[in-house]
């Protein structure tokens, strides 16, 4: 009884109040379902390995999305006339169909960059109609598009009407003719999201003031409490009903706008919105079904996903690394599975295939859309911490939609019925084409997902706690933690000074290996006090290159101290070359006295190409030893990193010269301006470190070569080889396979590695073993402290980037295109632009380029075959020989 007048006092009351009836505490789960209970339809729960394969590929079914929709007339009409065609009931919601037509098309072109002109033919029709159908600058809601016509649609319903569905007033749907002269606060964010988008691809600057007019607009009519109505009169600005707008859509566009405009004013704006949601929805639960064709219910009668859904995505892209409120986002994912996704068939007479998802309570029936979104949230929550059963998940939801797909490309909205085939039967003429071109997007997104690693609890928890302090203790209780938990991350010890002169380590141990090495450069001096807590301060001055004086002063375990380095010796390391190729057990190598040899795959190792030795004796700064190498069923061909090499029959002598094994294997070709590019070398045999029980990453080095002589050509087209290095030079580089000393690669990837203001700029580009696309990218700041890279810088296709030159300005902006086929790389004036792509990168990458607002141009395929046995290197611009020992050019 009492549960039943606390909803009714709920629903009277309205869902704002809600907080103020059961006080500011988040409710519970039990509390949420009691007001919103979930239906039984969605009872049954998900079961790993139980569902229906794919028809066909993702990216397939998604071209065939785009190439159906641009061939009906529901969108060629306007194309051709400039006028909206009236026999396509949907065109009667204005701002939803013609921004969803923008956003479609705009994703086409991303991926099949080949479909530019096509594509923006089209998205130019719905742009340029909308824009004509803003209201003035001086309106109440000036700039604000209408939700609804403003005339009827001209069309006979009897004849083009949706079959047996006559929801007809007139010629029109029934929502479009009772909440004409509505506004729902929904769509003007939803167009203005799209015009920001086809500014970016047209640089067109009349959308992007018409953004900002829409935006300033939303600014203006914010109520005190923060929020918005659901509905506005168009004409006056009267608020219309007492529903309130659960503002997502103005959060996404927002943000948006700012990261064009990079206008602090539209952050601002953003933060407002998520305050609003934390403050509302995210504690009440209210996620309150919003469409223009519905009417507005009472608090918890017509729930969706969709509004809480997008809350989540966003929380994950603008707070990747918050751990509490990535449970939120948990919470949400269950929420919305639990009351929309079907994984069975219900026993309630509904022909629903499954698994699939529901809408909304008021419209209780499967849709493409909604299916579609909760396939980008089970991608997103797989991207954020890792959980294979959440890709599992939106794999089996979108080989669903690759099922129900027509052979024309065609996703039917209903999923109400099935036919033999398994297919929707709903009818093809009441078809929303943003639904279905919400399916397409989300077919895009889950193919090729990659989820990165994510620290554990007592890692994530330190990792924020240093994030605030930069405390030396917490700094190390992190590392500590990372270790325990088995992370193969990255550090570094700074070789070069960043802008405010001040010259950083990562680690402790770094540092006291320097700092117990006791360098003899000239000017260098050292200060080292032991404190009362067993801390030893460190005090490090340098004063040589051109008097620039560099200090670093810091607390340091001395217990690091000692297990960080092995003690006062002096070592020396050689490569000894085969004369052939084979699997042959280490030479026998004979030492003076004291000498030995240093075991670990990092200082010694034999391969089908080489042995590379490590020696060591106690004592700092000895001379090297005389070596004799016996290897009689073997034979040398000569040795690397020694002076004195003598071959014999059964082996070599020498004396090592070198303090490492030389065992890097890759050629520098000459720098053009800014450009540099390092090409490391790999042969099968000779996989070391990580690569070594692992598949050969055939794919991924073929991609590696075509992307790094792509993006050159890109470069040239830029200016970078007529740009000063000084101003921010530019490295393009791989991965080693078969490096045991030095920078060991894993997994697979390429860099873009930019010097700019604070440091340098590092993205390691990760690439599919079967395509050899790029599936996500880690960037590394090397002038920021925190260098555990893997946990705090991520960027996946669709994500766009900026590089700065040494001035602190954009130098250029990267856009990693949808599917990871490539990239597009835009001057920050957009005065010109380049692609490099490919449906597989690692059989060829077209370069594109773009002058100003002209079309694209495709001016080079890439395609790059490396021999490095006969060192040769062939590439479009001719071949490149190399030692094949070293990878020296010759």
């Amino acid at each position: 009884m009492e549960n039943r007048l606390l909803m009714r006092a709920i629903w009277m009351m309205g869902a704002v109040a809600l907080v103020g009836v059961l006080g500011a505490a988040e409710l519970s789960v039990a509390e949420v379902d009691r007001l919103c209970p979930p239906r039984k339809e969605t009872a049954a729960v998900y079961k790993p390995g139980a569902y229906p394969p794919a028809a066909r590929p993702y990216r397939e079914a998604a071209k065939m999305v785009y190439r159906y929709m641009t061939s009906l007339p529901a969108m060629k009409v306007l194309v051709e006339t400039g006028r909206p065609n009236q026999k396509y009931q949907h065109n009667a919601y204005v701002s939803k169909t013609h921004a969803a037509h923008i956003h479609a098309m705009l994703d086409w072109m991303d991926l099949e960059p080949e479909q530019r002109e096509t594509a923006l033919r089209f998205a130019k029709a719905s742009a340029e109609f909308l824009l004509k159908e803003l209201e003035q600058q001086d309106a109440p809601l000036a700039y604000w598009p209408p939700t609804y016509g403003r005339t009827p649609l001209e069309f006979d319903p009897k004849t083009d009407g949706p079959y047996k569905k006559p929801a007809m007033i007139g010629n029109e749907p029934e929502g479009a003719v009772k909440y004409r002269g509505e506004v729902m606060l929904v769509y003007p964010a939803n167009v203005g999201t799209a015009f920001v988008r086809y500014y970016q691809a047209t640089q067109d600057a009349r959308f992007l003031e018409a953004a900002r007019g829409i935006a300033a607009t939303y600014v203006r009519t914010r109520r005190a409490d923060g929020s918005w109505p659901l509905k506005m009169k168009l004409a006056t600005g009267e608020t219309v009903g007492e529903n309130t707008l659960v503002p997502t859509a103005p959060l996404t566009f927002f943000e948006k706008l700012f990261d064009v405009t990079r206008d602090p004013q539209w952050r601002a704006a953003a933060d407002a919105c998520f305050a609003w949601l934390e403050a509302h929805p995210l504690q009440d639960w209210n996620w309150d079904g919003q469409f223009e064709d519905i009417k507005p219910e009472k608090p918890y009668r017509n729930p969706t996903k969709h509004n809480a859904i997008d809350t989540m995505l966003y929380i994950l892209k603008r707070f990747p690394n918050d751990s509490a409120r990535r449970t939120t986002c948990r919470r949400i994912l269950d929420f919305c599975e639990k009351r929309f996704v079907v994984w069975e068939a219900p026993e309630n007479g509904e022909k629903w295939p499954a698994p699939s998802v529901l809408e909304q309570y008021s419209c209780f029936t499967p849709i493409d859309a909604s299916a579609a979104k909760m396939i980008r949230a089970y991608v997103a929550m797989y991207k954020a911490e890792g959980r294979m059963e959440d890709l599992e998940k939106a794999r089996a939801l979108a080989n669903t939609v690759t099922r129900v797909q027509q052979p024309s490309g065609r996703i039917p909205t209903f999923w109400h019925g099935l036919n033999r085939n398994n297919a929707g039967l709903s009818v093809e003429r009441y078809d929303w084409l943003n639904c279905m071109s919400a399916a397409a997007h989300a077919l895009v997104c889950v193919d090729g997902a990659v989820a990165p690693r994510v620290p554990g609890p007592k890692a994530a928890a330190l990792g924020v706690e240093f994030q605030k302090t930069h405390d030396e203790a917490t700094k190390r209780a992190w590392y500590q933690a990372l270790e325990d938990e088995k992370w193969d991350f990255k550090t570094r010890t700074r070789s070069a000074v960043d802008a405010r002169g001040v010259y950083k380590f990562n680690r402790a141990s770094k540092m006291a290996c320097l700092i117990l090495k006791k360098t003899d450069k000239p000017g260098d001096s050292w200060d080292e006090d032991l404190g009362e807590d067993g801390t030893l301060h460190v005090e490090w001055t340098r004063k040589s290159n051109g008097g620039i004086d560099y200090k670093y002063t810091a607390p340091t375990n001395w217990d690091v101290f000692v297990s960080a380095y092995p003690g006062e010796v002096t070592r020396y390391g050689v490569k000894v070359m085969k004369s052939r190729f084979g699997s042959d057990p280490m030479p026998e190598v004979k030492l003076p006295e004291g000498w030995r040899i240093v075991p670990g795959d990092a200082y010694s190792g034999v391969n089908v190409r080489e042995a590379f030795l490590t020696f060591e004796k106690d004592g700092l700064r000895l001379p090297p030893p005389a070596v004799e190498l016996v290897w009689p069923d073997v034979g040398v061909r000569t040795v690397y990193g020694a002076s004195n090499v003598v071959t014999t029959a059964t082996g070599a002598t020498f004396v090592p010269s070198a303090r490492k094994p030389p065992t890097a294997f890759g050629t520098s070709l000459p720098r053009e301006g800014a450009i540099s590019v390092s090409l490391p070398h790999h042969i099968k045999g000779l996989q070391a470190g990580p690569h070594r029980d692992v598949p050969y990453p055939e794919n991924e080095i073929k991609a590696m070569y075509n992307f790094i002589f792509a993006l050159r050509e890109g470069f040239r087209f830029l200016g970078f080889d007529k740009r000063d290095p000084k101003d921010g030079s530019l490295v393009l580089c791989g991965f080693e396979s078969n490096f045991p000393n030095g920078h060991t690669d894993f997994p697979a990837h390429f860099h873009i590695i930019h010097s700019g203001v604070d440091g340098t700029q590092v993205h390691h580009f990760y690439m599919d073993a079967q395509t050899g696309r790029v599936t996500w990218d880690c960037y590394q700041d090397m002038s920021n402290v925190m260098d555990v890279w893997d946990v705090v810088w991520k960027y996946y296709p669709g994500d766009t980037f900026a590089m700065y030159d040494v001035h602190a300005n954009v130098s250029y902006r990267v856009k990693m295109l949808a599917e990871g086929k490539g990239f597009e790389v835009t001057l920050p004036d957009n005065s010109r632009a380049f692609r490099v792509c490919g449906e597989r990168p690692c059989d060829s990458l077209d370069v594109w380029i773009r002058p100003g607002t002209k079309d694209w141009q495709k001016i080079k395929t890439v395609s790059v075959l490396d021999d490095p046995v006969a060192g040769i290197l062939h590439t479009p611009d001719g071949d490149i020989a190399y030692n094949p020992d070293t990878g020296a050019r010759r």
